[in-house]
């Protein structure tokens, strides 16, 4: 009896750390991106920082804390994986070979609305009110 509890105790703590929480997030962007309409595969190569102008216009781009629980929804949209890991390690290639500036993160939606205001700014909240909402992201 004593066996089969350990077993799954084992189990349970095996497969917790893989097990995140979905969430909807909300692509948003500054005023002056507010006419550009972005299609899913558009905003992932922005979001990798493939793609770091619109028109003629730089992009500021801004994440989610990596401590939040929204940079899972976003890693995993981005195919990186469901953690915020793989996610830096993306990142940390890219600005050691030159390839990328490193986004922005922002702690909340309160603060990712002052970087929009500031500039050519995109952006993940997790809540789209009061913002321009380009495309939504299900997790």
């Amino acid at each position: 009896m004593k066996s089969k509890l350990y077993v799954i105790i084992l189990i349970i703590t095996l497969v917790m750390p893989n097990i995140t929480f979905a969430m909807t997030l909300y692509v948003v962007v500054s005023d002056n991106f507010k006419g550009h309409s972005f299609s899913g595969a558009e905003i992932k190569r922005i979001f990798l920082g493939e793609v770091t102008m619109l028109g003629n216009q730089g992009i500021n781009l801004i994440y989610p804390s990596y401590s939040s629980p929204a940079i899972n929804t976003l890693s995993h949209f981005l195919g990186k994986g469901s953690g915020s890991r793989n996610l830096k390690s993306y990142w940390s290639k890219m600005i050691f070979t030159g390839r990328a500036n490193p986004p922005q993160t922002a702690n909340n939606d309160g603060e990712l609305k002052q970087y929009l205001a500031h500039g050519n700014g995109i952006g993940v909240a997790t809540s789209g009110a009061g913002m321009n909402v380009v495309y939504t992201i299900n997790g």
